[in-house]
């Protein structure tokens, strides 16, 4: 009965490691390209209030005024879309991920393994799921193709560390 336990056990766990890892590297790459639409739209803002003030001072009035609805544009579309603040959610996001799929692969390859009654490790693994439950309640949603991204990049290998592939 201990080993059924024992086998149950290590199974959550790496369910909920899997489930850490796809979220955590989905939530990255979510923050990677919101980091990116924060540039892609505030130098672009910058350059045109900036322009936009030079011409009208030279006299350019129309193109200024042209460049200042452009600039009025892009600064609603960058208070709307808020992408650093959609950023740091993601960043925060996939950095406690991060922390659950780290403590669910030490309490699977470590706790377990050391464990002399199985019993008292049932709350810790129910602690990890909640943590689980809750992360995914709060946590603002993957976007399909970061999750993709993520998926492939897992796929590819790119989240095994390199101890891990001397093992097998």
């Amino acid at each position: 009965m201990s080993q059924d336990l024992l086998q149950a056990m290590q199974a959550e766990a790496e369910r909920i490691e899997e489930d850490a890892e796809y979220s955590l590297k989905g939530h990255f790459f979510a923050a990677e390209r919101w980091g990116q639409w924060r540039y892609w739209i505030g130098i672009p803002t910058a350059l045109a209030a900036a322009i936009s003030s030079a011409l009208t001072f030279a006299d350019q009035t129309l193109a200024g005024a042209i460049l200042a609805m452009a600039a009025t544009v892009l600064a609603t579309l960058m208070t709307f879309l808020n992408p650093a603040e959609r950023a740091a959610q993601h960043k925060a996001a996939g950095s406690a991920y991060l922390e659950l799929r780290n403590r669910a692969r030490i309490f699977r390859q470590v706790e377990l393994v050391d464990a002399q009654d199985l019993s008292s490790l049932k709350i810790p693994l129910q602690e990890l799921d909640e943590v689980r439950n809750q992360l995914n309640r709060t946590s603002p949603k993957i976007p399909q193709q970061d999750y993709d991204r993520a998926k492939q990049a897992i796929e590819d290998g790119q989240a095994i560390y390199r101890v891990d592939k001397e093992e097998t």
